[in-house]
């Protein structure tokens, strides 16, 4: 395989472990799911999306999460709803 498409192969499996982590958001997810996605060792993985991210895998789940928790909220504030109406007090 040419360099070049080393480099193509390894984005798709970024991209199809990125994928996983955000149709997976609310179950428990471990490194080596994510790194099994991607079709690498895990701290191949781990060395390889912090280059190409910036951030790590932890990082990127938790943020990723935390983003998901805020359209939620946001969107339960546009239809009206405040915790308070939840919580009988």
């Amino acid at each position: 395989m040419q360099k070049g498409g080393a480099t193509v192969e390894l984005i798709k499996n970024l991209m199809n472990a990125i994928h996983y982590v955000d149709s997976h958001l609310t179950q428990d997810i471990s490194v080596e799911d994510v790194a099994s996605q991607a079709y690498m060792s895990v701290s191949h993985f781990q060395r390889v999306f912090h280059v190409v991210t910036g951030i790590t895998v932890g990082e990127y789940i938790r943020n990723r999460r935390l983003s998901q928790a805020r359209a939620g909220h946001a969107a339960s504030q546009k239809q009206g709803y405040r915790y308070s109406d939840a919580v009988p007090i």
